[in-house]
């Protein structure tokens, strides 16, 4: 029973001092995106190949066949027409096509938010 309490005390050290630490380096947790927003969608159906900043990192990235086309903050040269193809219609068998599962709304507003990434 006393070393349950111990490790639990432990715990409880290690965490709140990761956290003062935390703030202290003015790191902080992001906001979370507002319920139905541009950024939730992308979140919930992008990220996870294309990474939260669109950089083309995301948790999945090493299961995909190619790397071509994941990074999004360099899409300023795509018209809005060929990017919305693209999230509709998808890209080889690594991207889905979107269309079966967003409505035409959704798409678009990924779409704006993928506009928001671009590097100006």
């Amino acid at each position: 029973m006393k070393a349950n309490s111990i490790r639990t005390g432990i715990f409880f050290l290690v965490l709140a001092t990761t956290m003062i630490l935390s703030a202290a380096c003015g790191e902080s947790t992001p906001a979370a995106p507002a319920a139905g927003s541009s950024q939730e969608m992308f979140m919930n159906n992008c990220a996870k190949c294309h990474g939260l900043k669109g950089l083309g990192d995301g948790p999945s990235v090493g299961a995909l066949r190619t790397q071509a086309g994941l990074n999004l903050t360099i899409t300023a040269s795509k018209s809005d027409d060929e990017l919305y193809k693209t999230i509709s219609s998808g890209k080889g068998s690594d991207m889905p096509p979107w269309e079966l599962v967003l409505t035409k709304e959704q798409r678009l507003d990924i779409l704006k938010y993928i506009r928001t990434l671009a590097v100006k």
